[in-house]
């Protein structure tokens, strides 16, 4: 699923393939939370069709504002 973007109580994600709308509670995203990007592809792991679980790519690319000072 592609990570699209957040709610107070939720992440939403878009199943690539027939373009449904998840909204995963945060508990469920757990750590994977502060990582996640717009349009990142992640895999959402399913019982009965209820998501338990939310698993980030093995790489993650993420920009790291400098302080002030710093150039």
């Amino acid at each position: 699923m592609d990570y699209l973007y957040a709610e107070p109580d939720a992440a939403v994600f878009m199943d690539i393939q027939d373009y449904e709308q998840m909204h995963i509670p945060n508990d469920v995203v757990g750590d994977a939370r502060p990582w996640l990007a717009e349009n990142m592809r992640c895999w959402v792991d399913l019982l009965d069709g209820t998501p338990i679980s939310v698993t980030l790519p093995k790489i993650v690319e993420i920009k790291v504002p400098l302080g002030r000072g710093h150039h």
